[in-house]
């Protein structure tokens, strides 16, 4: 019978293991969605107040106009949210594919990543973001054809 107990014992604290190392790995990743949502909003909080008063333009980019830059901010605005709805699993590649040739159909859109793309590739950390960046790429060449 101490066999047998012990083997439920062990069997019971391997089980009580796993799902305690699950309960932390799900922890993690909803810490991480929660702060890349927090940057998110943070990042769409500055982009706002640029809009909002063109007498910050020069601290985004000095070599603009304020109705450039204005153009330029909503370009990075729809950048930066097309890279969030990947990253948080809200669309897949092909719907990425998508929308970067549609958004690299427009020149200011093709201007900002003239001006922004090797900022973008050094800030792609992660393998979501070197996704997009590279499909960003891909439709940035494919408009210039």
């Amino acid at each position: 019978m101490t066999s047998a107990f012990t083997s439920f014992r062990v069997v019971s604290l391997l089980a009580l293991t796993t799902v305690a190392a699950s309960h932390l790995v799900l922890a993690e990743r909803r810490h991480r969605r929660n702060l890349t949502l927090d940057v998110a909003r943070m990042h769409a909080d500055l982009m706002s107040d640029l809009a909002a008063d063109p007498t910050l333009t020069p601290l985004w980019d000095s070599a603009q106009d304020s109705e450039t830059a204005t153009q330029t901010q909503m370009a990075n605005r729809l950048i930066s949210f097309l890279a969030l709805k990947y990253d948080l699993g809200l669309l897949d590649k092909n719907a990425v594919r998508a929308t970067a040739q549609s958004l690299m159909e427009q020149p200011v859109t093709r201007a900002y990543w003239t001006r922004w793309r090797s900022l973008r590739i050094r800030e792609a950390t992660t393998c979501s973001a070197q996704q997009v960046v590279d499909l960003l790429d891909e439709a940035y060449i494919a408009a210039q054809q």
